[in-house]
């Protein structure tokens, strides 16, 4: 899902789902698939930004996500409609701690 990485800036990556499965045993799999509002606007947490730090993707909504894709592939880049050219990293822009980027995440999702 793209809102964490959108939310976290980058700081938490959307990762692609891959299964180890062995072949002596059966497997059931489940899907859940949420989502915000359709016309929820989605950009980084500003308690997540540090100062001066410049969000690297451009506000949209979740309907606009979906919209863009569903017109790609599976394998495709879909938050690269909405990334910004990356500013050179500085201190000030660093990555903060899984830590405390989780913390303001659940602190903000709450």
């Amino acid at each position: 899902m793209c809102a964490p990485q959108v939310m976290t800036n980058g700081r938490f990556t959307s990762v692609k789902h891959r299964v180890i499965a062995s072949g002596n045993k059966s497997r059931i799999s489940m899907i859940y698939f949420c989502g915000p509002p359709l016309y929820e606007k989605i950009s980084p947490l500003p308690c997540l930004m540090e100062r001066g730090e410049e969000s690297l993707y451009k506000e949209f909504t979740w309907w606009e996500y979906k919209k863009a894709a569903y017109k790609s592939r599976l394998a495709d880049n879909r938050l690269g409609l909405f990334q910004r050219q990356r500013p050179p990293l500085t201190s000030a822009a660093a990555p903060a701690t899984i830590s405390s980027a989780a913390a303001a995440l659940a602190i903000a999702t709450a």
